[in-house]
């Protein structure tokens, strides 16, 4: 398989060191993927954030990716499959969390799961997954609120990460879209837009 390559890395640090002297990223191919790796060589837990741009030859989302990595290790952020012979480019940056994001804070996106999947046409269906900082504030603002909804933790659940798929395939977004994914009533609401406007306007319905 021929394969053009063109990494372009634009450094955002927000320490006082280099970013390549916190996060480094690998690239690793595995059964036709892609695999977007972030090493944290720092002794804090960092929030890394990768964007694939310009890709070509490949299926995977252009939106900003971000996951935590505790001190010391390294995480996958994002993959891509690949179509053919491919190029891309990304961007990284990364800042430091304090403080790790506990554990149960992150098993809260199932607190409300789905175990019916044909019951997706009624309601608001949260398509998430842990160490994911945007469906933690999807579930939060959801609770916080009293609006009624459920969960498909798409790691966990590969027929609703199957179903998911087949939506936003059908939708056209099978390329631009990042979690949470969020049906209303069967149709997808939400995949890749601003999502604080998005969860404000559940509040006027």
């Amino acid at each position: 398989m021929n394969k053009i390559i063109f990494l372009f890395i634009i450094s955002l640090p927000l320490l006082s060191v280099s970013q390549t002297d916190v996060l480094e990223i690998s690239v690793n191919e595995k059964d036709n993927i892609l695999i977007f790796k972030g090493q944290n060589s720092s002794d804090k837990a960092i929030e890394a954030t990768l964007q694939l741009k310009n890709i070509a030859g490949l299926r995977a989302s252009t939106r900003p990716q971000t996951v935590i990595i505790e001190a010391k290790e390294s995480k996958t952020i994002t993959t891509a499959a690949i179509k053919g012979a491919y190029s891309y480019q990304y961007n990284s940056n990364y800042k430091v969390v304090e403080k790790a994001i506990p554990q149960k804070s992150l098993i809260t996106q199932s607190k409300y799961p789905l175990e019916n999947l044909e019951e997706i046409n009624n309601g608001i269906v949260v398509f998430d997954k842990t160490d994911c900082p945007r469906c933690n504030r999807t579930v939060s603002f959801l609770s916080e609120n009293k609006i009624p909804f459920k969960t498909i933790d798409i790691r966990k659940n590969k027929k609703g990460l199957a179903l998911m798929n087949k939506l936003l395939i059908e939708d056209g977004n099978e390329s631009n879209f990042t979690t949470p994914v969020i049906l209303v009533n069967g149709e997808i609401s939400y995949s890749h837009e601003d999502l604080e406007a998005f969860l404000s306007s559940l509040l006027k319905k």
